[in-house]
Formats: C-alpha cells, sequence, structure tokens
C-alpha cells in the first residue's frame, strides 16, 4: 500500500495524469464537430432531396421525418427537434469530419524532430494553445462559409498532429521501462475519456444549449490545460525541481544503455528507421487498428441517429459508452503488460501480438456478427458495437508502447511516422463510409462493418509477421553518442555530454557521468553498464567499483 502511495505522488505519475488530462480535452476539440453536426445540419431539406446550395442557412422547425429499416420500430424514439440551419450534403458532411486530418497527417514526424532537438514541452504546449484558440473560432467561420470552416479544421488538426510525437518524446524521458505499458497506456487513454465525455455530453448541449457551446467549452479547456503543463512538466527528472533523488536515480537507472529521448546528442538513423521491418509491421498494426477507430469514431453518431433513429440527445450516450470501454480494456491492458513482462512469462514480443490479437479479433468479429442482425434487436447491435468498439483499447495499449520498445532513443520519430500512415485512414474511412451509405440502408453499413473487419486481420497478420517487442539493432547505442545524465548540483560542474569517440572506445557501453572536481584538477568517469553488473561510482576523492558480487573501494586524491 505503501509502495502504491508512493507511485502515486510521483513525478512520473504526475505527468501522466498531466498528459492524461490533455488528451482528454484535446479529443474534445477533435470530435466535437462529429457530435455537433447532426444538429447544425437541417437533416429534413436533405431526406426531401431539395436543390442544395451548400452555403445555404434555414431556420425551419420540422417533425423528423422517419423512413429505412427502422421506421416502425423506433418511431417512439424520435423527437421533436429543431433542424439544424445548414443544408450541407452528404459530401460537404464528410469533408468537414475529414478535413482534420488533412492537417493531423502533416505535422506528425515534424514535431518528433523538432522534440528530439529542443524537447516536448514547449513543442505540446504551443501546439495544444493553438488548438485551443482555433476551436473557439469554429462558430464564427461555420456562420461565414463551410469552406472557412473546413480551413479552421485543418489547421485544428495540424496544431493537433504536434502533440502526441512531443508527448511521446517527453514520456520517454521519465517513463522506466518496467512501467512502460501501464504509464504511456494510461496517459493515452485520455482521449477515450475525452470522447466519452464529450459525446455524452455534447448530445444534451447541442439539443438543449445550442451546438456552439460545445466549440467554446472545449476549446477553453484546453488553453486551461496549457497552465498545468507549463508549470507541472518538466522534460528531464535532471531539471524537475521537485523530483526526489530516489526517484530521480531509479528512472535514470532504468534507462542504462539509452541515450535519452530528449537529448540532441545523435543523429536520426532515417533510412534503417524507414526501412525497418519492425517499424512498418507496426504502421500496418496501426493503419488497422484506426481504420476500425476512425470509421467508428467519425460515423456512429450518424448511424446511431439515422439508421437506428435513436433520439439525438441518447446518441452521444450510447456512443460513448464504447469508449468508456476502451478505456478500461487500454489501461488493463498496460497494466496486464506489464505484470507479465516484469514477472517473465513471456517475452515483450509475444505480450506484444497476444494482446494486439484480442484488439484485433474481437472488433473484426463484432462487426461481422452487427451485418447479420436488424433493427428488431436494437439492444444486441448496440452490446457489440460497443464490445468491438471498446476491444480496439487492447491494441491501442500495444501500439502506443512499441515506438518505446523498437527504437527508445526515437520514439516520437517513430509514433509520428506511424500515426502518419495510419491517419490516411481517417482522411480515407468518412469518404468510404460517405460513397457506400449515401441510402443510409442497413445493407449499405454491412458494407462498411465487413471491410472493417478484413482490414483489422490484414493489420494483425502484417504486425503479426514483421513485428517486434525489442529493441532493434539501429536505435541501440553507440559509444560516441553517449549522454551524461547530470548530478543533483552538488557543487561539482555538470557537463551535457562527453564526444571524444577515442575516449569511450576502451570503456563498457553504459551510462557515463563525468564529474570536474574543481581544485583536485582531476576528471573523474564513472559508469553502470548495460547488464547492471558492473559498476564504478565515483566523487572527487574516491572509487567505489562494483563486480557480481563484490565490491571495492579505494581513495584517489
Amino acid at each position: 500500500m505503501g509502495a502504491s502511495l508512493e507511485w502515486i505522488r510521483s513525478c512520473r505519475f504526475m505527468l501522466a495524469m498531466v498528459g492524461f488530462l490533455g488528451n482528454c480535452v484535446m479529443y474534445g476539440s477533435r470530435v466535437n464537430v462529429n457530435v455537433a453536426i447532426v444538429t447544425m445540419v437541417n437533416q429534413t431539406a436533405i431526406r426531401q432531396h431539395q436543390p442544395i446550395d451548400a452555403n445555404i442557412t434555414t431556420n425551419m422547425t420540422t417533425e423528423p421525418k422517419t423512413t429505412g429499416w427502422c421506421e416502425e420500430k423506433n418511431s417512439t424514439d424520435v423527437i421533436s427537434q429543431k433542424d439544424g440551419r445548414f443544408i450541407w450534403s452528404k459530401e460537404v458532411q464528410g469533408l468537414l469530419l475529414g478535413s482534420f486530418y488533412w492537417g493531423y497527417i502533416l505535422t506528425q514526424v515534424l514535431a518528433g524532430w523538432l522534440a528530439k532537438k529542443f524537447g516536448g514541452k514547449y513543442v505540446t504546449l504551443s501546439s495544444m494553445a493553438l488548438s485551443g484558440f482555433l476551436t473557439l473560432m469554429s462558430p464564427l467561420t461555420a456562420n461565414l462559409h463551410y469552406r472557412v470552416l473546413v480551413l479552421i479544421r485543418v489547421l485544428v488538426g495540424a496544431a493537433q498532429g504536434m502533440v502526441f510525437s512531443s508527448l511521446h518524446t517527453i514520456l520517454g524521458n521519465w517513463v522506466p521501462p518496467a512501467e512502460r505499458s501501464k504509464l504511456v497506456s494510461f496517459t493515452y487513454a485520455g482521449t477515450h475519456i475525452g470522447t466519452v465525455l464529450t459525446m455524452g455530453t455534447g448530445g444534451y448541449i447541442c439539443a438543449y444549449v445550442g451546438w456552439e457551446a460545445i466549440f467554446y467549452i472545449t476549446g477553453s479547456l484546453n488553453l486551461a490545460w496549457c497552465l498545468l503543463w507549463l508549470f507541472l512538466v518538466y522534460e528531464t527528472p535532471a531539471t524537475h525541481p521537485r523530483v526526489s533523488t530516489d526517484e530521480r536515480k531509479y528512472i535514470e537507472k532504468s534507462l542504462v544503455g539509452m541515450i535519452k529521448l530528449g537529448s540532441q546528442s545523435s543523429k536520426v538513423p532515417w533510412k534503417d528507421l524507414f526501412l525497418s521491418p519492425a517499424v512498418w509491421g507496426a504502421t500496418c498494426g496501426h493503419f488497422a487498428a484506426l481504420w476500425s477507430f476512425y470509421t467508428f469514431l467519425t460515423n456512429m453518431p450518424s448511424y446511431v441517429n439515422e439508421v437506428l433513429k435513436l433520439d439525438i440527445s441518447k446518441n452521444g450516450l450510447y456512443t460513448g459508452m464504447s469508449y468508456f470501454l476502451m478505456w478500461i480494456l487500454m489501461n488493463g491492458t498496460g497494466f496486464f503488460s506489464d505484470l507479465l513482462q516484469n514477472k517473465r512469462v513471456l517475452s515483450r514480443t509475444y505480450i506484444r501480438k497476444i494482446m494486439f490479437a484480442f484488439g484485433s479479433f474481437i472488433p473484426a468479429g463484432m462487426v461481422i456478427g452487427v451485418g447479420f442482425l436488424d433493427c428488431e434487436m436494437n439492444s444486441v447491435v448496440l452490446f457489440m458495437l460497443i464490445l468491438g468498439v471498446g476491444s480496439l483499447g487492447c491494441a491501442l495499449s500495444v501500439l502506443v508502447s512499441i515506438p518505446m520498445d523498437i527504437g527508445p532513443s526515437y520514439a516520437g520519430i517513430i509514433f509520428g511516422f506511424s500515426n502518419t500512415v495510419a491517419t490516411t485512414s481517417g482522411i480515407l474511412a468518412p469518404v468510404v463510409v460517405g460513397a457506400l451509405t449515401t441510402g443510409q440502408s442497413h445493407e449499405e453499413w454491412q458494407i462498411v462493418f465487413y471491410i472493417c473487419a478484413g482490414i483489422a486481420i490484414f493489420g494483425f497478420l502484417m504486425y503479426c509477421i514483421m513485428g517486434s517487442g525489442e529493441v532493434q539493432g539501429w536505435a541501440k547505442v553507440e559509444h560516441a553518442n553517449i549522454d551524461i545524465i547530470p548530478e543533483p548540483n552538488d557543487g561539482t560542474e555538470e557537463k551535457e555530454k562527453i564526444d571524444q569517440e577515442d575516449d569511450l572506445k576502451d570503456y563498457p557501453q553504459g551510462v557515463y557521468r563525468q564529474l570536474d572536481c574543481g581544485k583536485q584538477k582531476h576528471t573523474y568517469l564513472s559508469y553502470t553498464s548495460n547488464n547492471a553488473k558492473e559498476s564504478e561510482e565515483y566523487s572527487c576523492c574516491s572509487r567505489s567499483t562494483v563486480r557480481g558480487s563484490k565490491t571495492s573501494s579505494s581513495n584517489i586524491c
């Protein structure tokens, strides 16, 4: 109990908690349009096939005319509601839903490089601040013209595209390998809580307050979070003024043999990274998981409202339940993966592939099953959709951990590349769904579900063949690029790195500290080897050497 309390009070858990909250508010700004668009658009005018100019608005109030396969079954669930102002065709709606990802796909690899070169803290901060400001501008731009709103959504996407890569970089400076799955999964599981809260409350906000309010609320929360990040988060344990000595030493020792992710000392092996089978295996799996994720994220509200004919105020609640389950399973997968790894039950590679299998085959099975059900079994349909979407949490827990597994020194860049390729699904999925569901029929949605299942299984097979959970050869530490982890400010002169290869060629590979002992006019080098079985610790006048179970000390002044 004491150890658990100490862990919760730790600075690395505080980083994970602030990152969790940031992902919550960021996803609120991402999915707000998916909820709001249902009440922004005049659905009646579109159903009646009136001549449409995408910039026409209306204030008519009508009773929705229910049509389609669930008309009789669910007619009692449809309430009288005011149609939206905008007569936007299905093509325009798809454009608005997909435009976020046009910007999102452009900035992720760049963000990983910037975060590695300059540090992740301020890259994350500026990106979130810009996202919040642009979200506040969304209602104004929607009333100007839909094309202006499309531009705003592209810019919001570009800003948020910087966040994951830079956050991955700073997490790499703080997260010990033994806690990697649970801390990283917890941090990124905030995306699902943000989705739950936005979709669970967004329907009520849009129906009873107005669609503009959801943009104002989510944008303001983005800006408020920036203050938390600015004052509570630091780039490395060595620069944090409130980290305990024990925690700092624990983190540093756990990263023995690794170049710190926030470091500027190592060149990025771009060619090896882009040609690595492990990177491409992870990328294929990432694409498959996000295809399912984005299909339901951007289209599930429309499916529930237009096909199942459920009340808009209930729409967000049903959809939010899926992401709440995803949050539970993502965290559970992270904790269980670390447990198996620390007990050495299986190798990290096998653990990752088993968890990814759960996150691939359960969603595939659920969406195939939904294709055989009709509106007479609405409760079963909803249950299968919730379980299918929620079980993606198993796959997402693996995906956010893989970059630190295979290339811890370049995790932000690897994740940025993988997520960039995978995010093309966020552009393609709404287009494919829009093209296949023009009539909003049960049969059309069956095709959508089958495509999701096929891509999910393909992604698993590719990850199973090429994927890995171990550090790749091109990502391992080179002697010439070993970083110094600074000692506390105890009167010694701290030096940032050792870059003379000749001075290091005879030393074992490990983490080194260089101390200038002032008046003694001597510089001593201490190291801890990668296998943690051999180490030397120097002060200015003494040396302690540990080899296996033997320890010796000597005076060197």
